[in-house]
C-alpha cells in the first residue's frame, strides 16, 4: 500500500510489540523475588506508542479520501485487517497493563494513568476508522450510496 508510510507503520508496530514484551516480562503474581535483567522503563515506550499512533493514523485515514475507483476491495480489506490488528493489540496492551497495575505489579511510574488514557484514545480513533472501513465494505451501505448518487445525478 503505497499510501501508507510503511516505515512509520512498522515503527508503530514495533513500539507496540516492545511494550507488550515488557508487560509480559512482569510476573503476574507476587512470589519469590524475580529480578528483571533490565529496568522496565515502560512509560517512555507508551509515549512512543501514543505518538506514533497519532502520526500513523492520518496515513490510514487517507485510504478513505481516495477516489472511489481507487478504493478497491483488496485495498479496503487489507486496510481493515491492519487497522483491526492495531485495535486488538492496543486493547490487549491496555488490558494487560491495567490488570498488572491493579495487582500492584506495575508502578504508577511505569503505568501512568493519564498516559494510558491517551493510548486508549488513540485506540478509539483506530476503532472509529475500523468501523468506517467496515461500513464502506458492507453491501447494504454500498447500495444506499449508489442510490444516493443516482438521485443526485438526476
Amino acid at each position: 500500500m503505497k499510501l501508507i508510510k510503511e516505515a512509520r507503520s512498522l515503527e508503530f508496530a514495533g513500539a507496540i510489540g516492545g511494550a507488550r514484551a515488557l508487560i509480559q516480562s512482569v510476573p503476574a503474581k507476587k512470589g519469590p523475588a524475580k529480578v528483571l535483567p533490565f529496568p522496565l522503563n515502560l512509560a517512555p515506550l507508551l509515549e512512543l506508542v501514543r505518538d506514533l499512533g497519532r502520526v500513523v493514523l492520518p496515513d490510514w485515514q487517507a485510504v478513505l479520501d481516495l477516489p472511489d475507483e481507487q478504493q478497491t476491495n483488496d485495498l479496503l480489506y487489507e486496510s481493515l485487517a491492519r487497522v483491526t490488528w492495531i485495535v486488538e493489540i492496543l486493547g490487549l496492551l491496555i488490558r494487560s497493563g491495567d490488570a498488572l497495575a491493579k495487582k500492584g505489579r506495575l508502578s504508577a511510574r511505569n503505568w501512568p494513568q493519564d498516559l494510558v488514557r491517551e493510548v486508549a484514545e488513540v485506540a478509539e480513533n483506530y476503532e472509529d476508522l475500523q468501523e468506517t472501513i467496515a461500513l464502506g465494505l458492507s453491501a447494504g451501505f454500498r447500495k444506499e450510496l449508489e442510490s444516493a448518487r443516482a438521485q443526485v445525478q438526476r
